[in-house]
């Protein structure tokens, strides 16, 4: 995991599932994140003569990353970190925390999901979008759209197989998906990000949780009769993994509600001491029991890129390998 200086250390709780990967796009918001290549010197980590679509093995793993007890012992994640990559440089001396560190107070031009100055100020005058798009069977890979989001949740749906939620503020993707439904993660993200949020389908529990969620007016689902969605047949797919939207599409469905509002994040989450420094790694995975990631990093471009069950893991939009300069397990 590594931190970016111009990034603000400052998270939300999200404590409703066991383990969740976000995935942070701190990259220009002009351009699509690039195709990255494993560093130098990573023949070391990685199999002898493996196919540059497959998955580099770790040759060596150190003990698994504690988590909090599983709520589904054969289901919980591993993550395992390998091949420690050391510091170039001696660290900074640490800096106090501030108790709380809002989302309220950046600056007119940064973007206050990834602290980063965007070229158009224009865009944080806008509500988040939080997507559901589905990871599961391979078929529905490469999904469309993910390599365009300010922040990807990656969380364990069930079966042993995960789902994303990909929040769009800055960047634009059409289409994204494909979309799918959502789960009890998705009572959290739009609330802590003021976002709108985009899905098809769910248990009644979950679908009647939405319902009465505080964030209900700006949910846009099929489910409810609402437009902004469209169907792209696939006879290699099942119908469920067909349904796509569009950022485009989604923001009409907020303008024409009066919705597509700069947001009002809540209350933040607040440390009461500094949290401990990580280890410098230059791999990870994270293992599930029907499917598992793997992050490579990449010096050159100061990014994770990322692997699915062992092979390169792309935007369907770009054809680029999914790239991310910060990873948080």
């Amino acid at each position: 995991m590594t931190k970016e200086s111009r990034r603000p250390g400052s998270w939300r709780r999200l404590f409703m599932l066991s383990l969740a990967l976000v995935l942070v796009a701190c990259g220009s918001p002009d351009a699509p994140p690039p195709t990255a290549t494993l560093p130098a010197g990573a023949a070391a980590a990685t199999a002898t003569n493996t196919p540059a679509t497959q998955q580099p093995a770790p040759t060596s793993a150190t003990s698994p990353t504690e988590l909090p007890a599983p709520v589904v012992a054969t289901d919980t994640p591993s993550a395992i970190d390998t091949t420690a990559l050391p510091p170039t440089e001696a660290p900074a001396a640490p800096h106090p925390i501030a108790d709380i560190y809002g989302l309220n107070g950046f600056a007119a031009d940064v973007n206050p999901l990834t602290g980063l100055v965007v070229s158009n100020p224009a865009v944080l005058n806008r509500r988040p979008l939080a997507i559901k798009i589905s990871n599961y069977p391979p078929i529905v890979r490469p999904q469309s759209g993910l390599g365009s989001a300010d922040l990807v949740f990656e969380h364990y749906a069930e079966g042993g197989v995960t789902r994303f939620t990909a929040v769009f503020y800055t960047n634009d993707a059409n289409p994204v998906g494909s979309v799918r439904s959502g789960r009890l993660i998705d009572l959290e993200i739009p609330r802590m990000y003021d976002a709108a949020f985009a899905y098809s389908g769910s248990s009644g529990p979950v679908q009647q949780m939405i319902r009465d969620s505080v964030f209900f007016d700006r949910v846009i689902s099929p489910d409810f009769g609402h437009a902004g969605f469209f169907r792209v047949e696939d006879p290699s797919k099942p119908f469920e993994h067909t349904l796509f939207t569009g950022t485009d599409l989604l923001r009409f469905q907020l303008d024409s509600r009066g919705q597509n509002v700069p947001p009002n994040y809540p209350v933040t989450m607040s440390f009461s001491q500094t949290p401990p420094a990580g280890t410098p790694v230059n791999s990870i995975e994270v293992r599930y029991r029907a499917t598992n990631a793997y992050w490579q990093y990449n010096a050159a471009t100061g990014r994770y890129a990322r692997w699915s069950d062992g092979v390169v893991h792309s935007d369907a939009n770009t054809g680029a390998q999914l790239a991310f300069r910060n990873v948080i397990v």
